[in-house]
């Protein structure tokens, strides 16, 4: 039977492992979305700053300005997804995590129950010895 439970932990230390490793992944992708927004906004700073006063120049900032605010919508909308990714691999690593405590608790469990055995029985045998030793020395 310990095998059995030494194998199951094994197989929930194996998910924690890879819950992990997919919430490292998911916050990876959260920051690159965070970046490529901060990088659209950049961008419509720069046309921003360089849009010149005649009216075709106006007319390519406003329609650059109009692509870019629907980019900058979409970019938005994925980090909105990418943050509820990583929610859900932080609830998925917090649940690996205790499952495999319970098994860790498991194991400890019947580790110390087996040495409670072992000892009654050495405090068994010990008190037979005693109890023949008295024995002999009153007859």
């Amino acid at each position: 039977m310990n095998r059995t439970l030494e194998a199951l932990f094994r197989i929930r230390e194996h998910g924690k492992r890879n819950a992990h490793l997919q919430l490292i992944e998911a916050e990876s992708a959260r920051i690159d979305q965070e970046k490529a927004i901060n990088q659209t906004r950049h961008r419509v700073d720069v046309a921003r700053r360089s849009a010149e006063d005649d009216p075709a120049s106006m007319a390519r900032y406003h329609a650059f300005r109009l692509r870019m605010e629907m980019v900058q919508r979409r970019q938005e909308q994925e980090l909105m997804s990418r943050e509820r990714q990583v929610t859900q691999c932080r609830d998925d690593l917090r649940d690996a995590a205790m499952d495999s405590r319970v098994v860790e608790l498991v194991i400890e469990h019947r580790e110390q129950a087996a040495f409670e055995q072992q000892r009654r029985e050495e405090d068994a045998l010990m008190n037979e010895l005693g109890v023949q030793a008295w024995w002999r020395q009153s007859a």
